[in-house]
């Protein structure tokens, strides 16, 4: 008799557990299930000094970005149910919405553990690409090659919640920076026609299988064949004093899984008297590249075809990559118009 009073007293308990369970089931999924995001670029604040505006640190409406849920450090697929469309402007944070009306919500979400996590990607233009673009000669080009990634997780407890994302740079930029004599004894003004980077890797690769900190920015390295990068022209100045004229060249690729070293890496292409002359630079000491930074190389170019002459090099973040230009020099101009070479297929540091 005891025992069956046991019985009937246990099976009364998972009766109301379950009717609980089900209760708690149906109330989640009654609740609004849309998912709204709250997206920010790193480093944004420090950017916004004048001179900058080719540095993406903010959104704008017509931006998009795709979000997915990934379990157990799977890949994430970014098709078309995964894209977030500008919302509107914040203070701090801009909001994104689903795109389309088949969007995934929170109720299609699983965890890992005790967590979701959530892999973002920003496609410049909002166009996939998987190789970097080799033709960099503009500045809308330029833009083109700047790819921004997000890693973000949120407890049980958090779920229908906004999900605060915060975008990094996945790649590295150089910037060139050719300080050429001018007048007797040098160049023309002008003489430099454009830039390129040798033997450099667009292809790249994300790595989502290792655990990072959360909002940290995952490893992206290049692989592939080599190819080569049309730089763009951002700005040219001349300075009276010294009577030189300093080329600032700009460019975008993946942190390369080979040291940049003993090898062709930039060439200038250099009109006199309607003579083309190529000038190569060839590092004698690996070069550093590092996401989300800036590679900041100053080179002197001579007049009889030698080899530029590194002066120094240096890395900061990428939202001081016009940090030190020089604004008020005489006769300054910027050039965005230059022609280059036809598309080509193709915290992380390289060539250390």
């Amino acid at each position: 008799m005891k025992r069956l009073k046991y019985i009937m007293l246990y099976a009364g308990l998972l009766a109301i557990t379950a009717c609980s369970s089900e209760e708690f089931s149906s109330d989640e999924t009654d609740r609004d299930a849309e998912v709204c995001l709250a997206v920010s670029v790193s480093g944004s604040e420090a950017a916004s000094r004048a001179g900058e505006s080719y540095i993406k640190t903010a959104f704008a409406s017509e931006d998009q970005i795709r979000l997915v849920n990934t379990k157990f450090f799977g890949e994430p697929t970014f098709d078309d149910n995964t894209i977030y469309s500008y919302k509107e402007k914040g203070t701090e944070w801009d909001e994104f919405t689903p795109l389309n009306e088949n969007s995934v919500t929170w109720n299609d979400f699983s965890p890992t553990s005790f967590v979701y996590m959530f892999e973002a990607i920003y496609y410049p233009g909002n166009n996939p690409f998987d190789y970097v673009p080799t033709v960099q000669n503009s500045e809308e080009n330029f833009k083109k090659a700047d790819l921004l990634l997000a890693h973000h997780r949120m407890s049980l407890d958090e779920r229908f919640k906004e999900i605060y994302l915060t975008f990094h740079h996945a790649f590295a930029m150089i910037r060139v920076e050719a300080i050429v004599p001018i007048g007797t004894g040098g160049l023309p003004q002008n003489a430099i026609q454009s830039a390129s980077l040798k033997n450099v890797q667009t292809e790249y690769k994300i790595d989502y299988t290792s655990t990072i900190q959360n909002d940290a920015l995952r490893t992206v390295t290049g692989q592939g064949s080599l190819t080569d990068v049309t730089m763009w022209l951002q700005s040219k100045s001349v300075n009276s004093s010294d009577k030189t004229q300093t080329y600032i060249f700009l460019g975008i690729i993946p942190v390369p899984q080979q040291q940049i070293v003993g090898t062709d890496f930039v060439h200038f292409k250099v009109k006199v008297n309607n003579t083309e002359k190529t000038y190569c630079f060839v590092p004698d000491k690996s070069i550093s590249l590092r996401q989300a930074h800036v590679t900041i190389l100053r080179l002197k170019l001579g007049t009889n075809g030698d080899l530029p002459l590194l002066l120094d090099a240096e890395i900061k973040p990428w939202t001081e990559a016009s940090a030190g230009m020089i604004l008020d020099e005489e006769d300054s101009s910027t050039d965005n118009g230059q022609t280059g070479e036809g598309n080509q297929p193709g915290d992380q540091e390289g060539g250390a």
